[in-house]
């Protein structure tokens, strides 16, 4: 694969090596800077803050339904949406663009990102597994995305004219789970990683928590450019694309 390095140089702490570069800052300020060195990705695959923390303000909030979210995270208090505009702006034409959303704020989502795209269609996660339900209601098994393109050229889509828009797996599980909070399944990032992205295309993670975009990226043979803030996440990505980067798998697939 072709390396990614050579596109993009940052002062800000990073990882690098040949098919992925992951970059620890503010994703506004990194993808501004991917921006002005010319850079254009064919899709940007990310899981981004839900908005659904505990500020009972917030009417996606677990707290406005009379629920409490177990281990409440700082980043999880707002739907965020102004990544969307420098996100389409780095994407080429045609470009495909996914993002996952909590279903109780999908519409505001698919309005935000018509305004700087074409939404297309909802793709949905049927969890196999979920957590245990403490209450008396159903529990949730299922996450949602928006995917969208961006205008321009006709978008790539390997998986054919009948392809269903949902996926049924388990939550991220094993040896590969991590401490993430929402580490999405490595599987599910993978099909979408691989239907989306031409072979040997560039992803773009404005949101990699985990890195699991990465490694998916790494697994299909895709290159990858992936933004965390966090410093601990940070680490856990550099960690797990070095693992799955050195690993007998790769060998065996000749992607290294």
């Amino acid at each position: 694969m072709q390396g990614v390095t050579d596109i993009y140089l940052s002062d800000l702490p990073h990882f690098s090596g040949p098919g992925f570069h992951i970059v620890n800052g503010d994703c506004m300020e990194a993808m501004e800077e991917l921006i002005g060195y010319g850079v254009e990705v064919d899709a940007v695959i990310t899981d981004p803050p839900y908005g659904i923390n505990v500020d009972k303000n917030n009417p996606y909030s677990f707290a406005s339904a009379g629920e409490k979210k177990e281990n409440p995270v700082d980043w999880d208090s707002d739907l965020p949406i102004e990544w969307l505009e420098p996100s389409f702006r780095i994407m080429r034409p045609g470009a495909q663009f996914v993002s996952f959303c909590d279903s109780r704020a999908i519409s505001d989502l698919w309005r935000a990102v018509g305004k700087h795209g074409q939404p297309q269609r909802m793709f949905y996660w049927c969890k196999s597994t979920v957590m245990p339900q403490p209450h008396p209601r159903y529990a949730s098994c299922v996450e949602t995305a928006v995917i969208a393109k961006k205008a321009g050229e006709k978008p790539f889509f390997s998986a054919g004219g009948a392809a269903i828009n949902y996926w049924i797996g388990p939550r991220a599980m094993g040896n590969d789970r991590t401490d993430h909070p929402t580490q999405k399944n490595l599987d599910l990032m993978r099909k979408l990683v691989r239907d989306l992205v031409p072979e040997g295309g560039l992803v773009l993670d404005p949101f990699g928590g985990s890195g699991t975009t990465a490694v998916a990226a790494l697994l299909e043979g895709r290159r990858s450019i992936t933004i965390e803030r966090d410093p601990e996440y940070f680490e856990i990505a550099k960690r797990r694309v070095s693992k799955w980067y050195n690993s007998d798998k790769m060998r065996q697939m000749d992607l290294i």
